[in-house]
């Protein structure tokens, strides 16, 4: 009997151990399956595409006989958060959705340029890679700085842009992230899941609800790739 409750007292214990272990991780592959359903409900294919020392990932969707609209994420986000908005695009456009150099799974290289006339560069070689020669561009925070930049230095190859709260671009009153800054704090360096939270709350004015264990697995993450999205505006 003793030897019984040993054996189910050690299950028990490596099942917790398995469970903390393997949390973040099951949360993480949740939500990228969410993010693959989603995509493919909305009629859109993850992609990869060498330009020179990258491979940019990105989603496409739409008709390649359509105009082209590129749309640029922002600091630390990725392709993933442009999905429910684009798909109301599909239908009259092609739509280019690209993880950016440093971001999602583009991935990271200290070797990289990471500043706003590179990140242009490399939307306009994306384009020829692409067959695209014209294209809008809708880009948020960081891409909307992006997207600026190609404008400036290609008017020629620049439909409209549309960029949201974009980087760069002085306001009345300081926001609550320019407020933090000049506190000496970086909403965007993130140590633990309590600052992620609070940098989440930070992102939009709702934030959809998500799982916990879908949250702490970002939050992981995050932490993961901090040091090196901090190298991009050093």
């Amino acid at each position: 009997m003793k030897k019984s409750l040993w054996i189910v007292a050690g299950l028990i214990a490596l099942g917790v151990i398995w469970s903390v272990a393997t949390y973040p991780r099951v949360g993480g592959l949740v939500y990228k399956a969410a993010i693959s359903a989603e995509a493919a409900v909305y009629g859109f294919d993850k992609r990869q595409q060498r330009l020179a020392d990258m491979e940019i990932v990105y989603f496409v969707g739409g008709s390649d006989q359509k105009p082209a609209i590129i749309m640029l994420h922002g600091y630390s986000a990725d392709k993933d958060l442009w999905l429910r908005f684009a798909k109301h695009f599909t239908d009259e456009y092609q739509v280019i959705i690209p993880d950016l150099a440093g971001h999602g799974e583009t991935g990271f290289d200290p070797a990289w340029d990471y500043t706003m006339p590179a990140q242009a560069e490399r939307v306009a070689k994306l384009m020829d890679a692409l067959g695209i020669e014209k294209a809008h561009l809708i880009g948020n925070s960081m891409g909307g700085y992006i997207s600026a930049e190609f404008a400036i230095r290609y008017p020629e190859r620049t439909l409209s842009v549309a960029p949201l709260n974009p980087a760069g671009v002085p306001t009345p009153q300081p926001s609550k992230m320019e407020v933090m800054l000049a506190q000496g704090r970086n909403p965007f360096v993130i140590e633990n899941t309590e600052q992620f939270s609070e940098f989440y709350s930070m992102t939009m004015a709702r934030p959809p609800w998500l799982p916990k264990m879908v949250l702490d697995a970002m939050a992981v993450d995050y932490q993961q790739r901090a040091a090196e999205l901090a190298v991009i505006f050093d």
